[in-house]
């Protein structure tokens, strides 16, 4: 608050409420064709084997530091550092500007 374009904003939320049902509906097909038990076992298996691949995937990034920094529209300086930690990323705002109460 304040929005500066409300007409663009409620654009974006109502593409996001259509994607949404779409996605809800395509689901209650699945359940009806295949069973409620059968899709969440498969959705399951595709967490797994989605994180399986994110934890290769991590592994083989070097051991760098990326850095990238921004300025949002009133001038407030935000800044991320991430670097490989273990089997994960550390992402680092410090340095950025502090909470304020536009958006």
């Amino acid at each position: 608050y304040p929005t500066r374009l409300w007409e663009e904003n409620r654009a974006d939320l109502n593409g996001a409420l259509a994607s949404i049902r779409y996605g809800e509906r395509a689901l209650r097909v699945l359940c009806e064709t295949h069973s409620h038990e059968k899709v969440v076992t498969f959705m399951r298996h595709l967490r797994t084997h989605a994180a399986s691949v994110l934890r290769q995937t991590l592994s083989q990034i070097d051991r760098k530091i990326w850095r990238a920094q921004e300025r949002l529209d009133d001038g407030s300086e935000l800044r991320v550092a991430i670097t490989r930690k273990g089997a994960g990323l550390r992402f680092d705002f410090g340095g950025s500007a502090p909470v304020h109460a536009g958006n």
